[in-house]
């Protein structure tokens, strides 16, 4: 066996060559180690040292978080904040702390338009459940983010972050054209607590006294006043009164409601070139709180007059974008349920990466 020699702390030329090795090396394997660096290019000279082949420059790795990108900082490189559509309506993934969501349909970034409107709506459910499919009811269809859908029109002039390129949407108007799942999911089929978030434009305004809005619609598909019809959450435009609400159904069709507020008309005014996010969440005792592009419209709310959280809805499907009112029309871009209640902060990231892909 050849014999080891020793190098003293003054060795430069050795460390140089090798790196930091220790202070015991074979000479017959000076070679292998000075080859050894010649292949990996002084990628990785040390532990936590890495050199970059501009300068070339060795750079330290400094602090960095899970799910964060690298930057150079000087001499340093660091984790940073990145562009991210996780935790946003788009994702499978849910906001920071919060359980992922049970479904998203996607109906912009996995748009075709050379694929039909029941291709395309097929593939805006990313949960791999087929339970969750949807089917077209009446005349809904995908189209380019428009006005109006039409082709050849000038698109929305704010294009969120997590939004693809291809440019579509989902176009409803009128009481008989929305989505609703193929089955009636029990997985859908929330008692307690749950978040619902809808996201898009109203691309025409709606008219008072012409019906009302639902986004998010679970519900029996007869409508009928027994306990297995029941709605199960609801978030609708009422133009009757102008209130933007939260209803449910409980025993054999007793309805319950939260007023968000009453507002004109006029509240979706802004959203014909400006997408809006709503985020619905309801607690386990009952209590909904809406948070509008992030942020709380007002203290939580307690459904009445009667109970405050909903029962039966066995034969409920749910329903997307129905617009009862004969003036609106919406531009659907993404709908996403939680069997959980979002808190605050989650709401807040959830729209932040959505429109501006950080949190």
């Amino acid at each position: 066996m050849s014999e080891p020699i020793e190098l003293a702390p003054s060795s430069t030329p050795i460390t140089e060559e090798i790196g930091s090795v220790g202070w015991w090396v074979n000479k017959e394997a000076l070679p292998l180690l000075r080859a050894l660096r010649e292949s990996v290019n002084g990628l990785i000279l040390e532990p936590f040292v890495l050199r970059e082949t501009g300068g070339p420059t060795d750079l330290t790795l400094g602090a960095i978080a899970d799910g964060e990108v690298l930057k150079r900082v000087g001499t340093e490189v660091v984790g940073v904040p990145g562009v991210s559509t996780d935790g946003s309506v788009f994702s499978m993934t849910g906001p920071t702390g919060a359980a992922d969501p049970v479904v998203v349909y996607d109906f912009t970034n996995f748009y075709d338009q050379a694929a039909t409107d029941a291709v395309n709506v097929t593939a805006a459910n990313r949960s791999g459940n087929s339970d969750f499919n949807l089917s077209i009811i009446g005349t809904p269809t995908t189209r380019f983010l428009s006005r109006t859908g039409a082709v050849g029109q000038m698109p929305f002039g704010f294009q969120p972050m997590s939004m693809g390129s291809a440019g579509g949407a989902l176009f409803s108007a009128g009481v008989a054209n929305y989505l609703e799942t193929t089955i009636a999911a029990p997985a859908l089929q929330f008692l307690g607590a749950m978040t619902m978030e809808w996201f898009g434009y109203v691309s025409v305004a709606p008219s008072a006294g012409t019906g009302d809005i639902q986004f998010v619609n679970m519900e029996g598909p007869a409508s009928l006043e027994t306990e297995a019809e029941n709605v199960l959450y609801l978030l609708q435009w009422r133009d009757t009164d102008n209130n933007l609400l939260y209803f449910h159904e409980n025993a054999g069709g007793l309805n319950s409601e939260a007023v968000f507020f009453t507002t004109p008309e006029t509240i979706f005014t802004p959203t014909l070139a400006l997408p809006i996010h709503l985020c619905v969440t309801r607690a386990s005792s009952g209590s909904v709180t809406l948070y509008a592009n992030g942020r709380r419209t007002r203290e939580p709310v307690t459904p009445g007059p009667n109970a405050a959280l909903p029962t039966g809805g066995t034969s409920a499907k749910l329903r997307i974008s129905q617009v009862i009112n004969t003036g609106a029309v919406l531009a659907t871009l993404g709908v996403r349920l939680f069997a959980s209640d979002l808190t605050a902060a989650q709401a807040l990231e959830s729209h932040r990466r959505t429109v501006y892909g950080q949190a």
